[in-house]
């Protein structure tokens, strides 16, 4: 079974944190896409994704991200 991963743009500050935090605490795992890593929240089932999503090109770190996950959920 594949586990699911909820993707969270911005979530190391502002409502985007809040929204991770809120997730987490309803046992979602979280990935929180980020220009700037903060490691703002140290849980075992948040991971932070350094990439610039105004960039065309950003998308393939991120998919290769999830299909990583999922194999190691798998």
């Amino acid at each position: 079974m594949t586990a699911k991963v909820e993707v969270v743009s911005g979530g190391s500050k502002g409502i985007g944190l809040a929204i991770s935090k809120a997730l987490l605490e309803k046992g979602f795992q979280v990935l929180s896409v980020v220009r700037t890593e903060r490691k703002s929240i140290v849980n075992s089932k948040f991971s932070e994704l350094r990439l610039d999503l105004s960039a065309a090109d950003s998308s393939a770190p991120l998919i290769s991200f999830l299909n990583n996950e999922a194999i190691k959920k798998s």
